[in-house]
């Protein structure tokens, strides 16, 4: 095993704390996740479809992490994890996987230039989860129903929501709307039927399968709510945010992700990935905030892009490879949450942020007017 996968190994040897970074722990405990004696944790296996936890995360003889799923009877180390959780092929690209690796545990990435050839245990076959993971292409497919038959350019309820908050001449022209009229939220649903057929509808989080409608399979959404895409990386969408348009009613979210499918990326990732070397990088939270850091960087002839992260505690250590070697801002809302993350992740963006004469290029931006992003652009935009 070569030196610099060794220190990965080393690096990431608590099997609790590795599964905790690559977002595994996210769901309950006792019900997606356990733990074991000591440091180790028994998580729903990334190579196949399953409700009750089976793999086991733990740490073998030689002090690194071992998995084993008595599910699938797949077996691996910290590597084949990693691929597995970055959709990678262990070994066709197990120079990626290594990078990842080193991200996650905040070290350097390797010089490959030395073209050393690591020897690595083949990956078992993936089998993507229909429910649990947003990479089905569902969700992609119902955004391209959603892009021709709800563009909120068309409804005047989601304009006047993006003309009030200022962002009706941006990267928000691109969302959507969902009606809260009950003919039109059929009409929008059987068109998606029609496009995904009624087993990916109702795998789809959007879909009442329980409750008075569940028969319809009506839409699990209560109101009329501007619906956010949020993308990976290759742009595809990932899973769709709505905002409840108008006064929310009691016993209704305001914010919303489909059922089992929060974000497994930032939001605005796919564009931090074409952006210039120099631009920099910030960290908000939320779509709409992004979007707004984003407008406000326009008017002022600044070159930056905004992350949004679906609140302080839906970061991901994960998503640090975004700000490697870019000038970066840590831009989150100005609240006692806000401020006491921005800390946190400020100390972890260090370590990969770009470096002015060996100091880490990281800021702290707090908003001048109001609370968050928006508040700014807002005042910005009514002077």
């Amino acid at each position: 095993m070569n030196d610099h996968a060794a220190q990965v190994k080393h690096a990431l040897s608590n099997p609790h704390d590795l599964c905790a970074r690559l977002g595994l722990l996210d769901g309950r405990m006792g019900r997606d996740w356990r733990r074991q004696t000591g440091e180790g944790v028994t998580i729903r296996c990334p190579w196949h479809d399953e409700k009750t936890p089976s793999c086991s995360v733990t740490r073998g003889p030689d002090g690194t992490v071992r998995v084993h799923c008595f599910g699938c009877k797949a077996t691996g180390d910290t590597f084949t994890l990693l691929a597995a959780v970055y959709h990678l092929d262990v070994r066709a690209d197990f120079r990626a996987v290594v990078e990842a690796g080193c991200d996650l545990a905040g070290l350097p990435r390797p010089d490959w230039s030395a073209d050393e050839v690591p020897i690595v245990r083949p990956a078992p076959a993936r089998a993507p989860r229909a429910a649990e993971r947003p990479d089905d292409g569902i969700l992609d497919a119902v955004a391209g129903v959603l892009a021709r038959r709800a563009p909120v350019t068309a409804s005047r309820e989601g304009m006047a929501y993006l003309r009030a908050r200022g962002l009706d001449g941006g990267e928000a022209l691109g969302w959507y709307v969902l009606p809260g009229d009950a003919m039109g939220r059929e009409a929008l649903r059987d068109a998606i039927l029609a496009e995904i057929g009624s087993e990916d509808w109702r795998a789809s989080g959007l879909a009442a399968t329980e409750g008075p409608h569940a028969g319809d399979w009506s839409w699990v959404w209560r109101g009329p709510r501007l619906v956010i895409p949020w993308r990976a990386p290759d742009r595809a969408v990932q899973t769709l945010q709505g905002r409840y348009l108008g006064d929310c009613p009691k016993g209704a979210a305001k914010y919303a992700f489909p059922t089992e499918r929060r974000p497994r990326w930032p939001y605005g990732c796919d564009a931090i990935l074409h952006a210039p070397a120099d631009a920099t990088v910030a960290l908000v939270e939320g779509a709409v905030d992004a979007a707004s850091w984003n407008a406000l960087a326009r008017r002022h002839g600044v070159a930056s892009l905004a992350l949004g992260i679906p609140g302080v505690q839906g970061w991901r250590y994960s998503w640090l490879h975004f700000f490697r070697k870019r000038p970066c801002a840590i831009a989150l809302d100005l609240d006692a949450a806000g401020e006491t993350k921005a800390r946190e992740i400020a100390l972890e963006v260090r370590t990969v942020a770009r470096k002015t004469d060996g100091v880490p290029d990281v800021r702290r931006h707090r908003p001048r007017t109001g609370k968050d992003w928006n508040d700014v652009l807002r005042a910005e935009v009514a002077a």
